[in-house]
């Protein structure tokens, strides 16, 4: 049996010709590992995290993240706590990037708590009963309720400087939780720690 010589101008060729075959396998090898890495990515359960969204003016982010390590201990049952501010243009009120946010958390079922004005809760969350109703929940008859049509809708946080702590104004805003809050009572042991920074 003979054996066929590789000529070295025929090797080059090859390459030359079907490049393609190994650009697409490089491709195809790429997507296959960002899958598998996405299928096998840990996911905390709802139920094991706390979601809070500051929807008003300015947040700094680097105090929510100071904050969220500092209220870890306090939740040892927890996972994750997560802080995010939601920003809103309010002197120009443009506000089309935080709607789509805003309607992004709800129709994904995302947030435990959500800290806006009181006139953007009542024209854009009460109107469809999007909070959950605090009068059943234990813990929150000792914080400032906002009441709508006989229902604590929310918490009065009006009174409460968090300028210190988180540079966020709280004139005029209220805290809620969203109707689908899978904690309510982590929820309430946060706002608790939030009226005594």
């Amino acid at each position: 049996m003979m054996e066929k010589a590789v000529a070295r101008g025929s090797l080059g060729a090859y390459f030359r010709e079907g490049w393609w075959k190994y650009a697409l396998l490089l491709g195809a090898a790429v997507f296959v590992w960002n899958l598998l890495f996405a299928m096998t990515a840990p996911v905390i359960p709802e139920d094991e995290k706390l979601d809070v969204y500051f929807c008003a003016g300015y947040v700094d982010i680097y105090s929510l993240e100071r904050m969220a390590e500092e209220l870890k201990p306090a939740f040892p049952e927890l996972q994750d706590i997560s802080l995010e501010g939601i920003p809103v243009d309010v002197e120009q009120d443009t506000g089309y990037a935080y709607q789509m946010q805003l309607v992004l958390r709800f129709s994904e079922s995302q947030g435990d708590v959500f800290i806006m004005s009181k006139e953007r809760f009542e024209a854009e969350v009460a109107p469809g009963n999007g909070f959950r109703p605090l009068n059943d929940i234990p813990g929150f008859e000792s914080l400032p309720v906002y009441e709508r049509e006989g229902v604590y809708a929310a918490v009065d946080i009006s009174g409460w400087d968090l300028m210190p702590a988180l540079e966020f104004d709280a004139t005029d805003c209220v805290a809620f939780l969203p109707h689908y809050c899978s904690n309510p009572t982590e929820s309430g042991v946060f706002l608790h720690r939030l009226a005594n920074i």
